[in-house]
């Protein structure tokens, strides 16, 4: 039944380099070497999910935990992909939010690499949340009275808010800026990363 893939959910391709979900709510019908994630619980939200499957930390758990094809390539179907590690969080509504201001950042052509690295720093303090403490590299705490993008709002207008976010988290002097500085003395990070 085609019509039960005509809903919100993740596209992935069959064959990547690294791990390339992407966000559907219009409908898309892959071929054969594309496969969705439609969601059966709504304890999750699915740019919540998006931003943990996009990550570096997933990204990094599926590259050494899964054998590598011809030419460097890893397996999404649900076999391969059905035993990473998806937490929950009660934050999900930030994840959400930095998530709608990258989607709309590339839709913009506009710069996303910031809250992309954003959004890597808060799944890092959500499954290391001691070691990024410890750090003094929390960012969550800090991400408060952020301005919601509204679906009546023009693409102009959204790109402005998301400009005005970006100029103030990114400040040196911000608590943000500071934390995901401080990110990088956490050793998993660095392991991560490709640091150490």
């Amino acid at each position: 039944n085609i019509e039960r893939f005509a809903v919100e959910k993740i596209v992935t391709l069959d064959n990547a380099s690294k791990n390339s979900f992407v966000y559907d709510f219009e409908g898309y019908l892959g071929s054969t070497t594309v496969y969705n994630i439609i969601l059966s619980v709504r304890d999750i939200k699915y740019k919540f999910l998006l931003a943990l499957l996009n990550s570096k930390l997933l990204t990094f758990y599926h590259q050494n935990n899964t054998i590598p094809q011809a030419g460097g390539f890893y397996r999404y179907q649900a076999i391969f992909i059905k035993d990473l590690p998806i937490k929950k969080s009660k934050n999900q509504e930030l994840y959400e939010l930095i998530i709608q201001f990258i989607l709309c950042s590339k839709k913009q052509n506009f710069d996303s690499t910031f809250f992309e690295r954003l959004i890597d720093a808060m799944v890092y303090e959500l499954y290391f949340p001691d070691e990024i403490k410890a750090a003094g590299a929390e960012v969550l705490k800090h991400l408060t009275k952020l301005p919601e993008l509204k679906d009546e709002q023009s693409d102009e207008v959204k790109l402005a808010i998301i400009d005005k976010v970006y100029k103030e988290l990114s400040d040196p002097k911000h608590p943000i800026s500071q934390a995901m500085f401080c990110m990088e003395a956490v050793e998993e990070v660095r392991i991560i990363e490709g640091k150490e």
